[in-house]
């Protein structure tokens, strides 16, 4: 992009503070627009932070409206990268060297919803240097025009990531790291031998594994080791070849992951760390089978790509980079490590990389939510969650005997899990995405077998044996349907206790204090009740991973809720797309307006600020099969809706109806809606004001408020379809209740009972 005028510096306050003295940063910019920093300092981690002023930023050029994805031109943003464009960045951004040595292209962080409001701009990039002494920083503009004024400029020792000590590497390590045993004959004999033994389960869908495998767009990096597996297992010299195939292709690209060197994920991210991954792997496993010049490519490019690689998870210290719970951050800088882990000793640069990525997931580790509820970072599935954690436990295990497992972060995933599956066709129906597929994982259940001697976790890997899937809602969900079942055979442990016979679930209300979670079962009705209210991704990791991309906000949607009955969501979660608004949830609006920061952000809103919703208390008698929930919603809304007081209530009992009650009391009068989300397909039919979701089984609504007159609609729930839709790009249908007139106070009820049967 061609820079029309130099960036606005004119008055910022720049500091230099990578020493114990704090001075001035030693700065100019050139003509063409490029700044230049010039500074000393030792061999380490350091990081640099602007705040911009972008009162004069054209905003608009960050919204736009959307026809892709079965949407119909509504207007959509801000916008931090192109949605079609091939993810191109929108934000100011600026190329950055470091001592004549490109980086990448750093932009500023995703705009926060104060800093939207007050019109600036914020980011923060680290980088390392590998020598002491003198040192120049360019950022030179890409789409910085002259409308945004730097307000402050900080060059710092990096106040988030150091440099440990690299593990004491055995010297039979190549030989002895997880990777390695796929060259040893015997190990595959054993494999078979579980096959045709205690495994036997797994026969079916690593044969359907192989066979998809035949399509040439499932064969990818990603995909090696399965390739590697086929050949192994079933001395398929075709596989081989497919897998010799995949290698040359990685070797040969230029970059990997984005190509666009302006766009993101290029050379960074998931995309490219698969890549890494896969190779790596592949360097080990076939490490008898390549010839010498292949194996020199590879440890080539694998130097180069994972040098990049740390590179931009420093400057993307804002995104993925900096992530330490969210999904791109999570499952990238797993991968990296079981990568880097595994080529110690290989590769002189994988010290590095090492020093860096151990105490980095480490904070990852200590930031995972402590009551096992798998967080809307990792979209609620146990495969995303797990998938790249698991080789990088395994090769750190063996490697220093340090066994991360050994948390109760994790062995209460089980503990979730359990409560929430459902066991007749595979599922797990609760908070997030009301019902979801029960795919991947086996090797982490198989390891907390072992690990625990947990029957329960040997019960649900043994449960995906049944499992049968024919559409997926992404590619990630198809590839660990295919992929699991090699996972799980290798993992298997004869020392592991057996499945239990059957899953006992608890019944009543359990509450997951830290995440903020309420899952109520009740078996007798097979009603499910499940809620969420507090920081997205529970307190503790609000309080430990404090991120523009792990403070996340899913919202504005305090107060929602999902209701099912025989596993079959009525009231439900819609697809959150590229609109989060509060009209797409089960809440309340106060003059048609919703939560606060309803801004319609895309995605999920950046840097959040938890306001103090909250669930007050949780109570449940097991005797009497009775319970109660109670949030507080005050805080949820902005100041000018003039909320005073705003309870909503839960109460359960076995054998018997929900019963939501809402109690608001306002400053002044004002006309209140009460919104319920379902599908389309569940076709809500009124007669009066009760709405009956679905036939038999399904779900009836009925409002009680002797004090309040209603009034019900239904319409269609705006939903803004992302590139990948959960539902299918299936409609939802909001239930509305609206109040007759504007009122101060409010008090009313509304019961959920199961439609007759019979």
């Amino acid at each position: 992009m061609t820079v029309s005028s130099q960036p606005d510096i004119g008055g910022v306050v720049a500091v230099n503070a990578v020493s114990s003295t704090i001075g001035e940063l030693d700065w100019t910019v050139r003509p063409d627009g490029e700044t230049v920093i010039s500074f000393e300092a030792a061999s380490g981690l350091y990081q640099f932070s602007v705040i911009a002023d972008a009162s004069e930023f054209q905003w608009e050029s960050l919204y736009m409206n959307l026809f892709s994805y079965h949407n119909h031109g509504q207007r959509t943003g801000p916008w931090d990268f192109h949605p079609t464009e091939g993810a191109r960045a929108l934000l100011p951004s600026y190329w950055v060297e470091l001592d004549d040595q490109p980086i990448g292209l750093w932009y500023f962080q995703r705009v926060s919803i104060d800093d939207l409001t007050n019109k600036r701009f914020r980011g923060r990039f680290a980088f390392y240097t590998a020598e002491s002494g003198e040192h120049r920083l360019r950022l030179r503009p890409y789409n910085d025009v002259g409308n945004v004024r730097w307000l402050s400029a900080l060059l710092e020792a990096d106040p988030e990531d150091r440099l440990g000590e690299v593990p004491e590497i055995p010297p039979d390590w190549f030989d002895r790291c997880p990777f390695a045993e796929w060259r040893d004959p015997a190990y595959w004999m054993k494999m078979t031998s579980r096959l045709q033994g205690p495994c036997q389960g797994y026969e079916r869908p690593l044969r359907e594994a192989f066979e998809w495998l035949n399509v040439a767009d499932h064969q990818t990096p990603e995909t090696l080791p399965l390739l590697i597996a086929k050949y192994r297992l079933n001395n398929d010299e075709s596989a081989l070849g497919v897998a010799c195939e995949v290698i040359e292709r990685a070797v040969a690209a230029e970059h990997w992951g984005n190509q666009k060197p302006d766009g993101y994920g290029h050379d960074g991210d998931m995309s490219a760390m698969y890549v890494l991954w896969g190779l790596t792997y592949a360097y080990h496993s076939l490490y008898d089978r390549l010839d010498r010049e292949m194996k020199s490519r590879m440890l080539d490019k694998l130097a180069l790509q994972g040098n990049r690689f740390f590179e931009k998870a420093l400057l993307y210290r804002d995104y993925w980079g900096g992530s330490l719970l969210q999904d791109h951050g999570w499952r990238s800088l797993f991968g990296f490590g079981s990568a880097a882990l595994h080529l110690l000793g290989v590769l002189p640069e994988a010290s590095l990389w090492t020093r860096y990525i151990i105490p980095r997931l480490d904070k990852s580790l200590a930031a995972m939510p402590t009551d096992g509820v798998i967080p809307a970072s990792s979209h609620y599935s146990l495969e995303l969650y797990t998938e790249m954690l698991v080789p990088y436990r395994d090769a750190l295990y063996r490697l220093t005997g340090r066994d991360i497992y050994r948390s109760e972060a994790f062995r209460r995933i089980v503990d979730y899990l359990t409560d929430i599956v459902h066991a007749a066709d595979q599922t797990v129906v609760g908070w997030g995405r009301d019902k979801l597929h029960l795919v991947g994982g086996r090797a982490f259940l198989n390891a907390m077998a072992s690990v625990y001697q947990d029957r329960r976790a040997a019960f649900l890997q043994q449960l995906l044996n049944d499992k049968r899937m024919e559409a997926f809602y992404a590619g990630p969900e198809e590839k660990a349907y295919y992929g699991d079942a090699l996972w799980g055979l290798l993992s298997y442990e004869e020392t592991a206790q057996p499945p239990a016979e059957r899953l006992q679930q608890s019944t009543g209300i359990r509450y997951y204090e830290d995440s903020g979670v309420v899952h109520y079962r009740d078996a007798e009705q097979q009603v499910v009740v499940s809620l969420r209210c507090g920081p997205s991704m529970g307190h503790h990791a609000y309080r430990t991973a404090q991120g523009a991309c792990d403070r996340l906000g899913l919202g504005p949607d305090a107060g929602h809720f999902m209701i099912a009955v025989q596993g079959e969501p009525f009231l439900v979660t819609p697809d959150s797309g590229y609109s989060l608004r509060t009209d797409i949830r089960s809440c309340l609006l106060i003059d048609g307006q919703g939560q606060q920061d309803d801004v319609g952000y895309t995605m999920s809103v950046p840097s959040y600020k938890y306001l103090g919703e909250e669930i007050e208390s949780v109570s449940w008698d097991d005797a009497e099969g009775k319970g109660r929930v109670r949030l507080n919603l005050t805080e949820a809304y902005p100041r000018e809706a003039g909320v005073t007081a705003y309870r909503r209530e839960f109460f359960l009992e076995r054998g018997q109806p929900v019963r939501l009650r809402d109690y608001v009391v306002l400053n002044e009068p004002r006309k209140l809606s009460w919104l319920f989300q379902t599908k389309r397909e569940h076709n809500p039919a009124f007669e009066g004001l009760t709405c009956k979701l679905g036939g038999e089984g399904g779900v009836t609504i009925s409002p009680r408020s002797p004090q309040l007159g209603l009034t019900v609609t239904v319409e269609e729930t705006p939903v803004v379809w992302s590139y990948v839709s959960p539902s299918g790009f299936l409609p939802f249908d909001t239930v509305r209740y609206d109040s007759e007139k504007p009122v101060r106070c409010a008090y009313v009820e509304f019961v959920f009972s199961r439609n007759e049967t019979g």
